[in-house]
């Protein structure tokens, strides 16, 4: 018999370079509302984020956006719900504001809607069953991810990481 030899160590992928904390700057968030109504013909057509929000046109195919919608309450008709939704977004908020998440940045368009001008045809059109969340949108307009609960910025920051990832493996398929 011949003496078992131990595989050799697997080669560990090169990460990509991230930019220090100090390469690093706030996110700049583009605030939009809806642009289109939804009607019989709209239904027809499949649902682009780029195509049917204010704003964001321009950037098809270039970025993946990360769309935090959000619940700004009225002070004077605040019920219960309202307020429990308001404090959530408020978390949720916190949470995006983080400095391990500035490093993402340039990687994304970052987009705030306010889920109170989102009328419920556009919602259950692009699948927004609750509010406050994090959508996370690839750059075919198509939704990848939905966050509905505040999380540790970290945890969300390897989501965001493996989101890139699609985006860039999905440029190379739609380039050939």
């Amino acid at each position: 018999m011949r003496p078992i030899r131990p595989l050799p160590p697997h080669p560990k992928p090169n990460p990509s370079p991230n930019p220090t904390p100090e390469q690093a700057h706030d996110i700049e968030w583009i605030e939009t509302s809806p642009a289109v109504e939804v009607t019989p013909e709209l239904k027809k057509e499949k649902p682009n984020f780029y195509a049917e929000f204010e704003g964001l046109s321009k950037y098809d195919g270039e970025k993946g956006l990360v769309v935090f919608v959000y619940w700004e309450s009225d002070d004077v008709s605040a019920d219960r719900e309202d307020r429990r939704k308001a404090k959530k977004s408020a978390k949720m908020d916190e949470m995006l504001k983080a400095d391990c998440l500035k490093v993402m940045a340039d990687t994304f368009i970052w987009v705030r809607l306010n889920g109170r001008e989102l009328d419920k045809e556009l919602a259950k059109r692009h699948k927004i069953f609750k509010v406050p969340c994090v959508l996370l949108v690839d750059i075919r307009g198509k939704k990848w991810y939905v966050l509905t609960r505040p999380t540790k910025p970290k945890r969300f920051l390897k989501t965001l990481k493996k989101f890139e990832m699609f985006n860039n493996r999905l440029r190379r398929i739609l380039k050939k």
